[in-house]
Parts: C-alpha cells; structure tokens; sequence
C-alpha cells in the first residue's frame, strides 16, 4: 500500500468526524482532498450533511475497522457515563425521598439533600469531566460540565416542587 493509499483510508475514516477533529488533522484531509477527487466530493458532502457509516463502494477491501471500533467505543462511554450519573442522582433523590418526614424541619431535610449532593455527586462528576476531557471529546466535555452545574446549584429546588408539606 504506497502512502497516497494510507492517507486516503485514513481520510475516509476521518472525513465522518470532520468537526471534532483538531486543526492539524483537518490541514491533512484538505490536502488530500486537492489531489483526491474521492475524497473532496465526501468532504464537501459532509459539511453539509452529516455523513453515517460508509457505504460500499470501491475501497471496502481496505483495512478500516480499527477506526469505527474506536468511535463506537467513545459513544458508548459517553452514554455509559452520562448513565452513572443518572443512577447517582437518582439514587439521591430515592434515599431523601425515602427519608423524608414531616416531623423533621423542612429545611434540614433539604440540608441533608445537598449533602448528599456534596458527597456523591461533586467528586463523581469531577473524575467523570476528567475522563471526558482525556477522551479529547471537548464538546460533551462542556455540556457535560453545564449539566453538572445545573444539577449541583438547582437538584434542590427541583425536588422541592415534588416535596408537598
């Protein structure tokens, strides 16, 4: 396989996940795509579109299935992580739920909400931002973080619309 063929599977490969990519790697498939009329129409196709899996077509023998592994397992991660921090906050709001009692002051019952918030979800969601910053995905990266902070600053007063004393 002579270099020209390398870039190419690797710009096929790439071209789907054009807007993630860092500068560097886009420099690389323009230029390929000057010289590679394959790859230009997919290129200009995919940034008006966005492109699914590769259809057949004349390069299917080539060797391109690390890549897509790759992508599949950053999506599944990201689903996996967006999932442990639905279980954690949903494991939070079935313990004050269940602890809940009008004998107890209604304001220390919600101190103890955002303990509980302080304790668990603070720490999970930091090692979690972590994870998702070294994953090099910085768009979900931020969504995340703006959900995190909603859910820190504002779990409270959405349970207390739940809450009737």
């Amino acid at each position: 396989m002579t270099g020209f063929e390398e870039v190419h599977v690797l710009c096929q490969e790439l071209i789907p996940m054009y807007d993630d990519l860092d500068v560097p790697a886009k420099r690389v498939i323009e230029k390929h795509a000057e010289e590679c009329e394959v790859c230009r129409t997919n290129l200009t196709a995919s940034k008006k579109i966005e492109i699914g899996p590769r259809e057949a077509g004349e390069n299917d023998s080539l060797p391109v299935q690390p890549f897509k592994k790759l992508i599949l397992l950053k999506k599944f991660l990201t689903l996996f992580l967006f999932f442990i921090r639905t279980v954690v906050i949903g494991l939070i709001a079935f313990d004050f739920f269940r602890h809940f009692s009008p004998a107890v002051p209604y304001g220390l019952q919600f101190e103890g909400l955002r303990a509980s918030l302080v304790i668990f979800y603070v720490p999970l969601a930091f090692f979690l931002l972590l994870f998702t910053w070294f994953m090099k995905n910085r768009k979900i990266f931020w969504i995340t973080l703006i959900i995190d902070l909603l859910v820190i600053y504002f779990f409270d007063d959405a349970v207390r619309f739940f809450v009737r004393y």
